[in-house]
């Protein structure tokens, strides 16, 4: 076996992916958001890629917080904010 200081190193694991540790909270409504769509559209998940399905999924998202008075609700609203690109970064992949 290889030890860890002679493996070959990965270029993909050299970059981490650290929004989805501090942005967990907004996931977590994105996937309450995306049970909402579903059940709003037949179980149907949005479109990859569909800006139509993911205004639909954002303006779900965008109340799933208002109702739990979120404090990200704030950021969600501001165009080109850091939780909105996640927001529709979500929808956009699913």
């Amino acid at each position: 076996m290889i030890s860890a200081e002679k493996a070959p190193l990965d270029s993909n694991l050299a970059i981490a992916d650290f929004e989805k540790i501090s942005h967990n909270n907004i996931i977590h409504t994105c996937f309450l958001g995306l049970e909402k769509f579903r059940a709003a559209n037949k179980n149907k998940m949005p479109s990859p890629w569909s800006l139509a399905d993911s205004i639909d999924f954002a303006n779900l998202v965008i109340d799933i917080l208002k109702e739990n008075k979120s404090d990200q609700l704030e950021d969600a609203m501001k165009d080109g904010s850091k939780i909105q690109k996640i927001i529709y970064q979500f929808a956009l992949s699913c």
